[in-house]
């Protein structure tokens, strides 16, 4: 191989352009891997270290879960408009139950589309995502705040004969 100036190239020298944008694009791939790997390690230590702290009860965890929980339950209060948008949300578009069934729907549309990997892909981190949120919700044991539901309305009065 001859470079521009005729002269005989040395191999493994300076790679030409088709093999810099491989090379280039390995490298890219491998960064990627290298930063997802740590980017998950990373987000699993946060999340440990963040159920250890409250499984533990340390002080300035619970005191802040507890100035959340109370300035929240206040906006809720004085916003009812917004607390009914959410829980119209969360109870009927993000409600597990609808979350399950779509991702059926898509282990079932994989399977037929004859994409079995990645169907059985998705119902095995499912499930495993439920055994693992099952196990740290018995394991933590922790009650959700008991307040007035600000977006309940109150009681029909009885009709009186």
């Amino acid at each position: 191989m001859r470079c521009r100036c005729g002269r005989r190239a040395r191999r493994g020298a300076r790679p030409g352009p088709r093999q810099t944008a491989r090379t280039g694009q390995r490298n890219g791939d491998r960064l990627a891997r290298r930063t997802g790997r740590q980017s998950r390690l990373l987000l699993t230590a946060a999340a440990a270290l963040t159920i250890a702290l409250v499984v533990a009860g340390v002080r300035p965890v619970v005191r802040l879960d507890q100035a959340v929980a109370v300035r929240l339950h206040a906006v809720a209060l004085q916003q009812p408009g917004l607390t009914d948008a959410s829980r119209n949300g969360t109870d009927r578009v993000v409600d597990p139950w609808t979350m399950r069934l779509l991702l059926a729907a898509a282990v079932v549309w994989l399977w037929h589309r004859r994409q079995r990997l990645l169907a059985w892909w998705a119902a095995c981190t499912s499930a495993v995502e439920w055994a693992l949120r099952s196990v740290l919700r018995w394991a933590v044991g922790r009650n959700r705040p008991e307040r007035d539901a600000p977006s309940t309305p109150p009681p029909c009065p009885r009709a009186t004969p």
